[in-house]
C-alpha cells in the first residue's frame, strides 16, 4: 500500500470510530436526553478511544516531576490544604502527605469516602456517598450533614471564604452551605429566565473549584462544559464543546474533574481519553499536562488538585498512584520539555 493509501485507510478509520462515537452519544441523549436518570449510567462505561486523539508533542506544556504511593489499594479522591499538604481518601480512610509527598499517616474513617476538602483551619468536610461529614482538626466527627435528596451522591466539596462548596451528581446540582451544615442556596438548577440550563450528568462526576476572582466554576460533564457562577447563583460565563480534536471534550460526558490555577486558568481531567489540560478562563486551551500515552485509556476519574506553587497533582486510581506535574522549563523546543517522573 502507499504512503497517501496508509493515510487515508487510517483517517476512514478514524472518522468510522468517531462516527460511531457520535452516534452512541445521540442514542444517550434521545433516550435520556435531559440526564433524568443521569447518575444511573454503569461506572464502568467506555468505548473504544485507542488511536482516536493523538496529542502533538508541542501541545505539551508540563513535566511529570515526581510520584509517590498514594498509601491506598482503591485511592478515589484528593485534595490540598493551604500549607500544601496532600489528602487522598479511599477505603474508608483519608492518607496524608507532606508537600513533596513525605507520608504523614492516615485517618480511618466508618464509610466509604468520595472525595473531600480541608480548610484552612484544619476541619476536614467528607463527602460519604449521599452526604458530608465533618472532623476537627484532631480529627474527632463533630457532624454529618442530612443528604440533599433521595438521589444523592456527593462527587465534590470545596472550602471557601464563604462557606462549602458540595457538588451532588446523583440530585444533579450544586449546594452552598455555611460552615454549619445550614443550606444558604443552591447553584445551578434549570432556570429559562436566569438562561441556567441546568446540569446534565450522564455518569457519576459533578465537580467545583472556586477561583480567586470569585466565580465557582462548575464541570457540565453531559454539555461538555465547564460553567462560572456567582455565589448567588447567576450563570457568567460558560465554555467547552464535544468535539474529538485535543480543544474540546470527548466522550459521552467530560469533564469530570476540574481544579483552578492561582492565575485563573482552569485545569480539567478527562475520562475515556484519558487527559488533562490547562484551559485559560475563558476555556480557550494553554497546554495539555497529560494525555492518554501516558495516563491511560478508557479510565475513570482522576482527580486534580492545584497548590499555591502552580503545581498540578492527579490521582492515578490505576497506578494508585499521586504524580505532581510542572511546568516545563521552557529550552527553544517544546519537544524536549516532558521530564522524567521520580519516585
Amino acid at each position: 500500500m502507499t504512503a497517501r493509501g496508509a493515510f487515508s485507510a487510517r483517517a476512514a478509520a478514524g472518522i468510522v470510530v468517531f462516527l460511531a462515537i457520535v452516534a452512541a452519544v445521540v442514542a444517550i441523549a434521545l433516550h435520556d436526553p435531559t440526564g433524568e436518570r443521569g447518575n444511573r449510567l454503569p461506572r464502568d462505561f467506555a468505548y473504544e478511544t485507542k488511536d482516536l486523539r493523538p496529542i502533538a508533542p508541542d501541545l505539551i506544556g508540563y513535566a511529570e516531576r515526581a510520584a509517590f504511593d498514594a498509601g491506598l489499594a482503591a485511592p478515589r479522591a484528593l485534595a490540598v490544604d493551604a500549607h500544601d499538604n496532600l489528602y487522598v481518601a479511599g477505603d474508608r480512610a483519608v492518607a496524608m502527605f507532606g508537600p513533596q509527598g513525605t507520608p504523614a499517616g492516615a485517618r480511618t474513617l466508618q464509610g466509604e469516602p468520595t472525595c473531600l476538602a480541608v480548610t484552612a483551619d484544619g476541619a476536614w468536610y467528607v463527602g460519604m456517598n449521599d452526604h458530608v461529614e465533618v472532623f476537627d482538626a484532631a480529627g474527632t466527627r463533630t457532624a454529618a450533614w442530612a443528604p440533599h435528596g433521595t438521589q444523592s451522591f456527593v462527587t465534590a466539596v470545596a472550602a471557601i471564604p464563604e462557606g462549602i462548596v458540595v457538588a451532588d451528581a446523583g440530585e444533579r446540582i450544586v449546594l452552598l452551605y455555611g460552615t454549619d451544615g445550614a443550606l444558604v442556596r443552591p447553584i445551578g438548577a434549570r432556570n429559562p429566565e436566569r438562561t441556567i440550563a441546568g446540569f446534565v450528568v450522564p455518569s457519576p462526576f459533578l465537580d467545583a473549584a472556586m477561583g480567586k476572582d470569585g466565580l465557582l466554576r462548575v464541570t457540565n460533564p453531559g454539555r461538555h462544559k465547564v460553567e462560572a457562577y456567582s455565589l448567588e447563583g447567576d450563570l457568567c460565563l460558560a465554555w467547552g464543546a464535544a468535539k474529538a480534536t485535543v480543544d474540546g471534550f470527548c466522550g459521552c460526558c467530560n469533564p469530570v474533574h476540574i481544579a483552578v490555577l492561582p492565575d485563573g486558568a482552569v485545569v480539567t481531567s478527562e475520562k475515556g481519553l484519558v487527559t488533562v489540560k490547562v484551559c485559560e478562563p475563558d476555556g480557550a486551551l494553554r497546554c495539555v499536562v497529560a494525555g492518554p500515552d501516558r495516563l491511560g485509556e478508557n479510565a475513570l476519574g482522576y482527580d486534580v488538585a492545584v497548590d499555591s506553587k502552580g503545581r498540578i497533582i492527579v490521582l492515578d486510581p490505576v497506578a494508585k498512584k499521586v504524580r505532581v506535574f510542572q511546568p516545563a522549563a521552557r529550552r527553544g523546543s517544546p519537544r524536549s520539555e516532558t521530564g522524567s517522573t521520580n519516585g
